[in-house]
């Protein structure tokens, strides 16, 4: 064999020697990288597991919370009182969780907009409808604009396809880019209102302080004690407008250290002198909350999740949760 055959043999093997290394090499790399995908899986499954156990141990904690809270105290829900004043922590190995509790009664309750009428069928509630009109007033939301909000909201609860003037139900919805369809019953959180035709963004800014969704057709029983300078236009709009929301906001800066000690003392404020105030409407004037929100900040390793729990306390019996929603999770 002749040494130019030789040396083009031996080059040939050294080609086909550096293919398989670069393959190998390639191959190996994958493996690595699969593996290494697949440890991070394992922790990352591992880690929103332990969130888990951990938000029901932050669920339990919270339930006890407001027990015993109401234990300490059933007269009254203030401010001040533990349960609104210091944040809970749960701690464990490796994470833990930090709680905060809010009263949930200082606000709309969009759900009201709709009653049951004499067949049980939806009908549209025109106490709550009045009621929401003076909020938007306030909220420098205009008479059309806010009509327009307002008969959206009670066709997407009710459960038929007759539609409200300015109102919109299915035949709109589905006509839309991305179709969808009313839900045909109450909502389950106020941030459904945004899907709603007329609620554009700015007026959906303007009212979602104020409004919640709570798991009945009810006004929403307004805790005074718990309001701030900022709730003025809830207590302006639950009488109806008969008082400003001046006059509102004033009423509650007056507020005595501690709270009421009893409805009719809040009552007795000048403010409403010579007020008629429907019977239905005083009755929603509470010492205590019936709704509370719990809010866990969550952490477990690199993990982190944020959950929030609305408990419906009764006035007989323990705290009920009405709904959980982890907002975010990563």
């Amino acid at each position: 064999m002749s040494g130019a055959k030789r040396s083009a043999e031996r080059g040939a093997a050294l080609v086909i020697v550096l293919l398989l290394v670069a393959t190998l090499s390639f191959i190996a790399l994958a493996i690595s990288e699969r593996t290494a995908l697949s440890a991070n899986r394992a922790v990352n499954a591992r880690s929103r597991s332990e969130l888990l156990w951990l938000g029901l141990g932050a669920e339990a904690l919270a339930r006890g919370a407001i027990k015993a809270s109401l234990g300490a105290d059933k007269s009254a829900m203030t401010p001040e009182a533990a349960l609104f004043a210091k944040p809970a922590e749960l701690p464990i190995e490796g994470g833990g969780a930090i709680m905060t509790f809010a009263d949930r009664t200082r606000c709309f309750n969009v759900n009201s907009l709709v009653a049951k009428g004499s067949n049980e069928q939806a009908v549209p509630n025109s106490s709550a409808v009045e009621e929401f009109k003076v909020l938007m007033d306030e909220k420098a939301v205009s008479s059309a604009m806010g009509d327009a909000v307002i008969a959206a909201i009670i066709d997407w609860i009710d459960e038929d396809a007759n539609q409200q003037p300015r109102g919109a139900e299915d035949g709109y919805y589905v006509g839309l880019p991305a179709p969808y369809r009313t839900g045909g019953t109450r909502l389950a959180d106020a941030s459904e209102v945004r899907a709603m035709s007329g609620a554009e963004r700015d007026i959906y800014r303007a009212i979602r302080p104020y409004i919640c969704a709570q798991p009945n057709e009810d006004g929403s029983p307004v805790n005074i004690n718990m309001l701030t300078a900022d709730d003025a236009p809830i207590l302006s709009a639950l009488t109806q407008g008969q008082i400003s929301e001046q006059e509102a906001a004033s009423i509650i800066q007056d507020r005595p250290p501690g709270g009421y000690e009893s409805v009719e003392a809040f009552w007795a404020q000048p403010a409403f002198s010579g007020k008629t105030i429907d019977e239905t409407m005083r009755g929603r004037v509470k010492l205590t909350s019936r709704y509370i929100e719990a809010y866990a900040v969550m952490n477990f390793g690199a993990a982190s999740a944020n959950l929030s729990m609305l408990f419906e306390v009764p006035d007989s019996g323990a705290p009920r949760l009405v709904s959980r929603r982890i907002e975010r999770f990563d």
